[in-house]
């Protein structure tokens, strides 16, 4: 018997509507659903008292909130429910913090460092890199480990397979109850203000379907590298839903109302030529030449001063939110702490002795 779950539908719908490729389907047994941790600790299963025996491993969303209240004010998800349990609560926190270090250690990310440059690779190509909760926290404690370590100066995020990212795993999330729900949207939340605010270039090398969650990592990516067959869209609608993650607001302020409004209203599947068109990727290459030409442009900002990279990013980032005054308020303290640090030092020396500076990272 065969199922399907995630993006599946809308990606099935696509290949219907073009009638030029044939129509996608996930085997149960290979599906996001039905994929086993390797093990399983006792205290994941005491977290887990009410959760569905198709979900092993996982946390309990009513587990996350409890003790932990619930503000509407503030963003909790799972760090801020954490954060938020009293010291009294020892031996919760302490249950919630080894259940995440099982789901961190079996989740499907790939990490591989060549020099400057880190390689974020989702693997999860049985279903089309869906999100699934698991992978969320996972890639929340690598960007944080990446932002800490001073040897990485860009990160690259791709995917593998025929996919980026295909959106969230539909099996995990039908289940949820409006409080999941909001616990599930918040911890969406801080993994991309997470990657929308590390203070070093974050590229996306689109390589396939970049659908739904897939476009929430991709708009607050810096730079967007797509790849010819790649596939945009916002099909939540079809789902009954919409994004929960920032995606909005996000394309709103990057390509406009109007075409952020016919994404979302129709749930139309767009190609690589006209998500150019628009503004929402930089670049289109050969699929062949996806990988290399993105960290081709890594290699070229690494090259750069890192500390002005980051005053660059902080600068503009801000500028979205800021007025024009407020922002320019920022840019000339960024442009004065450039001053306090050496890299301005080395670089005008360089350029001034006709060779190419040594930056230390502005340290």
């Amino acid at each position: 018997m065969r199922t399907r779950c995630g993006w599946d539908r809308a990606i099935s719908g696509y290949a219907t509507r073009t009638s030029s490729k044939k129509r996608l389907a996930f085997d149960s047994k290979r599906s996001g659903a039905e994929r086993l941790p390797a093990r399983e600790s006792p205290t994941t299963t005491a977290l887990a008292h009410g959760r569905s025996p198709r979900l092993p491993g996982r946390w309990d969303f009513d587990a996350l909130l409890f003790e932990a209240g619930h503000d509407n004010r503030e963003p909790r998800g799972l760090t801020g429910a954490f954060n938020a349990l009293p010291r009294d609560k020892f031996a919760f926190r302490l249950h919630i913090s080894i259940s995440v270090s099982t789901m961190i250690q079996h989740a499907p990310l790939k990490l591989h460092k060549d020099a400057e440059i880190a390689l974020l690779t989702l693997d999860r190509p049985e279903v089309f890199n869906a999100l699934d909760a698991e992978t969320v926290v996972a890639a929340l404690s690598l960007f944080r480990e990446l932002q800490d370590d001073p040897k990485v100066k860009v990160v690259v995020v791709t995917g593998a397979g025929k996919a980026f990212i295909s959106g969230a795993d539909i099996a995990e999330m039908h289940r949820m109850t409006p409080t999941q729900a909001r616990a599930y949207s918040e911890l969406g939340h801080t993994l991309m203000r997470t990657i929308e605010q590390l203070s070093k270039p974050v590229l996306a090398a689109i390589n396939g379907y970049c659908l739904g969650g897939g476009m929430e990592v991709a708009l607050v990516s810096d730079i967007r590298i797509a790849s010819e067959k790649a596939r945009f869209g916002l099909p939540e609608t079809i789902l009954g839903i919409i994004p929960g993650w920032g995606a909005l607001p996000r394309a709103t302020r990057l390509i406009g109302p109007a075409a952020t409004k016919e994404l979302m209203f129709t749930g139309e599947i767009i190609d690589a030529p006209r998500a150019l068109k628009i503004g929402l990727i930089n670049r289109m290459v050969a699929h062949n030449d996806l990988l290399a030409s993105t960290m081709e442009i890594a290699k070229k900002i690494c090259r750069q001063s890192q500390f002005a990279v980051a005053q660059s990013k902080a600068v503009i980032n801000a500028s979205i939110d800021e007025t024009l005054a407020e922002a320019c308020a920022m840019e000339t303290d960024r442009f004065v702490s450039c001053f306090e640090a050496k890299d301005h030092e080395e670089g005008m020396r360089a350029f001034l002795e006709k060779r190419d500076p040594k930056f230390d990272n502005g340290l």
